[in-house]
């Protein structure tokens, strides 16, 4: 083999390399996820049930906290969570919440 034949060859391989991690780089980067994100507020007697509705609807709880509607002595507590799912491909933005009250 001639010197030329080697230099072209180490050429074509480091040519082919590069093209390859541009398209894996190009790719990884279109491949991002979009999340959505919804906030909901649910009185305590109903927190297991709508977390259970939630989460077979896809979304996932991302942080939570117990509220109170600030009525003393008596307060009505409830859970004001945060929840995340995949966008569906629609337009960007949040979609319509599920309905979660009866």
């Amino acid at each position: 083999m001639s010197k030329m034949n080697i230099v072209l060859g180490i050429a074509l391989l480091l040519t082919t390399g590069i093209a390859g991690i541009f398209a894996f780089k190009t790719s990884e980067a279109v491949s991002e996820p979009r999340w959505e994100y919804m906030i909901v507020s649910v009185p305590d007697s109903m927190f297991n049930e709508q977390l259970n509705k939630l989460g077979a609807s896809g979304w996932e709880m991302v942080f939570a906290r117990r509220a109170s509607d600030g009525n003393a002595p008596h307060p009505t507590m409830s859970y004001e969570m945060i929840f995340k799912r995949h966008a569906h491909g629609e337009a960007q933005g949040i979609q319509k919440r599920p309905s979660l009250l009866p």
